[in-house]
């Protein structure tokens, strides 16, 4: 089974006097979660990311092309 939300633009909101002050909603689905979790969030997506793709600087040293 999958749950595909096509079309659908995440939403981050903050509530500061809420015990979970940040809201992520997307597809029908509301997260709410502390700043710690968020954060956690934050940097497991950003190292999905990293893995799918070569950082720009080793592109640049690992070839013989000039960069334009």
């Amino acid at each position: 089974m999958r749950l595909s939300a096509r079309n659908v633009q995440p939403e981050v909101r903050v509530s500061p006097d809420a015990v979970l002050p940040i809201r992520l909603r997307t597809g029908g689905f509301a997260f709410a979660m502390d700043a710690a979790e968020a954060l956690h969030l934050a940097n497991e997506l950003a190292d999905a990311v990293a893995s799918l793709k070569k950082p720009r600087a080793l592109e640049i040293f690992n070839t013989d092309k000039e960069q334009a």
